[in-house]
């Protein structure tokens, strides 16, 4: 168990939590949805959905990461992934562009002295002419890039990182130490009329290998003359992304947000992208793919000092710690209301059906039989009850329905009744 602090970006707020550390991302979000008191909005003040996910030190939790690798008290960002248009600000980028002879230019762009942050926006904001994958808010910001670029020298990829196959062409590319302290980007502009058909971007994770504090992921080591890099056979993750439709450049634009838990602050990954050229599809073209999302640039860090209310707060710390736990004795009421709320969640045979075979491996028939699926229901809490696993059902029928309201009402009743 830890104690971390919550930090609720949209509404301001913020509470602390004593939690499991081995609780998943994603059920900490469907906890802090399903309270109405204190729920996260579902839309932003102009009716954008949002999605939400939990941020430390700037890197995006997947829904499968748990809370192990991430120090107690430190603070977790609920951020909502939404569309808003407008300006942004991004501390560096490394931008490249590719092109169809396999050919690529790089350029590292950071602010100009004296400055942390330039002011962009993605290239799909705005209708302005620009040179590259970002508009410049600045237009200093915008001759800066334009110069440099226009100065960088073409380089030829090696045949391992850019293969022909028919009309199919793959690229990959590897980073390392990308320093994370000013939110930087990785920015790759795939060829002319190019139309990305697969993508994978890892990031490479620290190795949990007993190599030593000196031997970390990308780090490089000699036994003879053989040169070793160390890289994760374990925890590396598909990270976040954008990917936009450049109709300007007739490009397709891949967004990387250089963000990382690593003590030492940096970034390493490698980018895999299979694409086709088709100038005929080009401007009618989509690419949509798992991790692919609009990132926010403009996001920003919000300290707020402020609690939940007392009860709303104990409610939550007793939600994420996995403390379904009656009171004892069970009442006549709360059985009764129990019933009501599983029959809400559960309201055909089949899907009850197949709860208590995957969460409780057996058969409905064996453990609650009845002439009505009422019956069957106050049936199966009556087993549930006598075998001791009544706090177990709640949960797992929880987290099995947790859109399901009347159910939501019910655990959070049984919660305030807790000493």
């Amino acid at each position: 168990m830890a104690i971390f602090r919550f930090v609720d970006q949209l509404q301001k707020r913020s509470f602390q939590v004593d939690i499991n550390r081995d609780v998943r991302v994603l059920e900490v979000i469907n906890a802090l949805l399903a309270e109405p008191k204190y729920a996260l909005r579902r839309v932003d003040d102009q009716n954008y959905p949002i999605n939400y996910m939990l941020s430390y030190e700037a890197r995006y939790l997947n829904s499968n990461d748990t809370f192990k690798d991430i120090p107690e008290g430190a603070t977790i960002d609920i951020v909502g992934d939404d569309t808003v248009l407008g300006g942004g600000f991004m501390g560096s980028a490394v931008v490249e562009q590719l092109e169809t002879d396999g050919t690529i230019k790089t350029l590292n762009i950071k602010p100009e002295f004296g400055r942390h942050e330039i002011e962009v926006a993605f290239a799909d904001e705005y209708e302005d002419n620009r040179t590259g994958p970002f508009h410049f808010l600045r237009e200093d910001d915008a001759q800066r890039f334009t110069d440099a670029f226009a100065a960088c020298k073409s380089r030829r990829v090696g045949k391992r990182n850019f293969q022909r196959t028919g009309e199919n062409i793959h690229f990959s590319v590897r980073w390392f130490g990308i320093p994370t302290t000013y939110a930087p980007y990785y920015v790759l502009s795939l060829p002319e009329y190019a139309i990305p058909t697969s993508l994978s971007i890892i990031e490479l994770n620290k190795t949990t290998e007993p190599w030593g504090s000196d031997l970390e992921r990308g780090r490089s080591f000699k036994i003879g003359r053989l040169k070793i890099i160390l890289i994760s056979k374990t925890n590396d993750y598909e990270c976040h992304r954008t990917v936009i439709r450049d109709d300007l450049r007739n490009r397709f634009v891949i967004y990387l947000p250089c963000q990382t838990s690593r003590s030492d602050k940096t970034f390493d990954f490698r980018l895999s992208c299979q694409f086709v050229i088709n100038a005929v599809e080009f401007s009618t073209s989509e690419f949509d793919a798992p991790s692919s999302s609009k990132h926010d640039l403009r996001r920003r860090g919000v300290t707020w000092c402020g609690r939940l209310p007392e009860v709303e707060e104990r409610k939550v710390n007793q939600f994420l710690t996995g403390n379904f736990h009656f009171p004892s004795p069970v009442s006549g009421e709360q059985i009764k209301k129990l019933q009501r709320a599983l029959l809400s969640a559960f309201p055909e045979h089949a899907s009850l059906k197949q709860f208590v075979r995957t969460e409780f491996n057996t058969h409905l028939v064996h453990i609650a039989g009845g002439d009505n699926l009422a019956e069957i229901v106050f049936n199966l809490i009556t087993w549930a009850e006598a075998e001791g696993r009544l706090d177990e059902l709640v949960e797992k029928a929880y987290y099995a329905k947790v859109g399901n309201k009347e159910l939501r009402a019910f655990v959070f009743q049984v919660f305030d009744c807790r000493e």
